[in-house]
């Protein structure tokens, strides 16, 4: 668990910035070939801590899996039915979407990266919430 908090912490100021820096480029209204330049090296750093957060949940399924242990699998298996499902379901989303950031396609307009960027933030800040 140590390893999601350390990378949490390195996620959530890297987003933070990333919605920053995308707000002063369509408020500014800079070129779109500046926007290009300046948005990839932020994108791709965003998608690598997203891939590195990919990567442990998809290892914590395979040892889950091919351990043989059945209290290992009864823990994952409640996660995704358990009354904190919807939590986890999120965290997972809020995972994988950053990773369209590193297709050209997305990471074209600040537009484009400021919304992905708003959508993975909530969806990652949503152990936050108080009233739920």
């Amino acid at each position: 668990m140590e390893f999601f908090f350390q990378l949490g912490v390195y996620f959530n100021p890297i987003n933070i910035a990333l919605i920053i820096l995308c707000s002063v480029l369509i408020f500014k209204k800079t070129k779109y070939e500046s926007c290009i330049r300046i948005l990839f090296y932020p994108c791709l750093l965003v998608s690598l801590f997203s891939a590195l957060l990919l990567y442990t949940i998809l290892a914590e399924l395979f040892v889950a899996y091919y351990s043989g242990g059945k209290y290992e699998k009864e823990a994952f298996k409640l996660r995704f039915t358990g009354p904190y499902a919807w939590y986890y379901r999120m965290f997972v989303i809020g995972t994988i979407i950053p990773m369209f950031l590193i297709l050209p396609p997305f990471r074209k307009s600040a537009l484009t990266v400021l919304i992905i960027a708003i959508i993975t933030f909530t969806l990652r800040m949503a152990d936050k919430l108080e009233f739920l």
